[in-house]
């Protein structure tokens, strides 16, 4: 989670890079961070109410980033790229169902 946070930081502080380049130096990252918080939200691994319960930050810290991250991106950007856009979108239903 501390990955994707401070990746998540990074990728929203940074610049945004030229048309051309803009999958290579944003989205592949952000869709692969998506991707692996989609992995560990829906595979049930943890119980996430452990987190609250001993005041740890870190899964609102990665949430957040995600969140952060899927504002950044424009709707347009995410349907012409479909590797992004199975990530966004699965993203926004695992968050919504559960947490």
């Amino acid at each position: 989670s501390d990955v994707v946070s401070t990746y998540g930081r990074r990728l929203i502080a940074a610049p945004r890079p030229a048309e051309t380049e803009i999958y290579k130096q944003r989205y592949k990252g952000m869709a692969l961070s998506l991707s692996v918080l989609n992995s560990a939200l829906s595979g049930n691994y943890v119980c996430f109410g452990v987190f609250a319960l001993y005041n740890d930050p870190c899964l609102d810290n990665a949430l957040d980033a995600a969140l952060q991250m899927i504002l950044s991106a424009p709707v347009d950007d995410v349907i012409a790229y479909p590797k992004l856009s199975k990530a966004y979108f699965g993203f926004i239903e695992i968050f919504f169902r559960n947490h």
